[in-house]
């Protein structure tokens, strides 16, 4: 053989052995890939409203998650709560969307009108069994009209309750101890109250809030078109409307409610309790946690009271409710819906209202022993009376106040129309007639 033929033979056996290794590592590679294209780790985004003060509750939840769901990594966003609807509605515009976001249920019926969430009565996300799970009032808060279409699952909840400075509602008289509605009272009673209490108001209304207001009396301001859930407005034609908002037009006349909460609204009532000068606020236990750090001598004569009297019949509740959606845009709509499911079942929810003033949706969550009384509650504070009351309240209410698809718009109206008549004195019943031809042809 000559050197020729010699190197042509070592040629081919060298070419032959590089070409099996490289079969061979091509091979391996495709294995790996084909191994991670079968197997991959799915994504899943959630966004919260300024939760991240609670991250050692949600982390532990997030986790255990991750843990039943091997091959789900959940990335959790926490947004400022200024920001959530601004950033929302821009992500519902891009390519991609967050899984799971924390809204608001008015700010979520938006987004359901414009089908830019999952309906989640869809029985392969949330099952009835799963459904039923929740309080009937906070569920059904989160529905179009009919049930047909399920924009959210509720999260933490709060509701309102009577928030009382015991010492300054003595100094008022005895007329006022049993906490009577202000419109029941004669037109001089709160007159008295102001002269006996140094200048201080018995109650003091939330103007953008009338149509809640009505709705705790068992008056419906409204009707709800069953097709197209679009309300029509009939405040001119119901006595007790006129009756309360005259009540209101005289009492400012008078300067028994403040030019301040005209102007100002609920944040200046806050402000006169926590100075001394209110004797009853409605609010729930959050807001019962700022009086504690603004004004702990107030606090330490604060009492909670339900937000209905006992021989009250109607048991319509307030419900202030922050949930959770699935975008349309998701990818993974069944394991978005698993996570709400479970950042919501009864377990979490208790977690998360042990380390903040909330309330849970569920109704095991509310019947749990956390929200029971104890045998010296007389002498717990009022936070924890808030939330033994708060519990018992929602458990026994039956109907809740109607989210309307352009809510804003409603109440920015409504106070516009209750400050025309108690600033300018204007006759109530041509004012709530012009309201209605407004907020109708809207």
């Amino acid at each position: 053989m000559n050197i020729t033929q010699s190197r042509q033979k070592w040629l081919l056996s060298f070419f032959l052995t590089i070409s099996f290794i490289a079969g061979i590592c091509l091979l391996l590679v495709g294995c790996t890939a084909e191994k991670s294209t079968k197997n991959p780790k799915t994504t899943l985004t959630l966004w919260t409203l300024q939760l991240q003060e609670f991250s050692a509750v949600i982390q532990p939840a997030l986790a255990e998650f991750e843990a039943n769901h091997p091959d789900v990594k959940v990335h959790w966003v926490d947004i400022p709560f200024s920001e959530g609807e601004k950033r929302t509605l821009t992500a519902m515009l891009s390519p991609t969307v967050p899984d799971v976001i924390n809204l608001n249920p008015s700010f979520s019926m938006l987004l359901a009108n414009k089908k830019a969430l999952y309906n989640l009565a869809d029985s392969t996300l949330v099952s009835k069994a799963e459904a039923q799970a929740y309080l009937p009032v906070a569920w059904q808060g989160c529905q179009l009209t009919g049930g047909q279409f399920q924009y959210a699952i509720p999260w933490y909840i709060t509701t309102k309750l009577r928030i009382v400075n015991t010492p300054l509602l003595q100094q008022g008289g005895k007329q006022f101890e049993h906490l009577p509605m202000a419109e029941s009272l004669p037109p001089e009673a709160l007159t008295t109250f102001k002269q006996k209490t140094n200048g201080a108001f018995y109650v003091l209304p939330d103007l953008g809030s009338l149509l809640k207001y009505l709705f705790q009396q068992n008056i419906n301001a409204f009707t709800l078109d069953s097709t197209t859930y679009q309300p029509h407005f009939m405040l001119a034609q119901n006595p007790t409307t006129i009756k309360t908002l005259e009540f209101w037009k005289q009492a400012y006349a008078q300067k028994n409610y403040s030019s301040d909460v005209l102007v100002n609204g609920y944040s200046a009532a806050v402000q006169a309790y926590q100075t001394g000068k209110l004797a009853v606020l409605e609010g729930g236990a959050s807001l019962l946690k700022s009086i504690e750090s603004n004004s702990p001598a107030i606090y330490a004569n604060t009492k909670v009271y339900p937000l209905q009297n006992k021989d009250q019949t109607q048991r319509r509740t307030d419900i202030l409710a922050m949930v959770l959606v699935v975008p349309a845009k998701s990818e993974h709509p069944k394991l978005a819906a698993e996570l709400a499911l479970w950042l919501t079942n009864t377990k979490n929810q208790l977690a998360l209202a042990k380390a903040a003033p909330v309330l849970p949706s569920t109704v095991a969550g509310l019947k749990d022993a956390w929200f029971q009384p104890s045998a010296t509650l007389a002498v717990k504070s009022a936070v924890e009376e808030a939330r033994v009351l708060g519990a018992k309240q929602l458990l026994g209410a039956i109907e809740p106040f109607p989210v309307l698809p352009n809510q804003k718009l409603v109440n920015e109206a409504v106070k516009d129309t209750v400050q025309t008549v108690l600033f300018k004195q204007a006759p109530v019943q041509q004012s709530l007639e012009a309201l209605d031809a407004k907020l109708n042809a809207e």
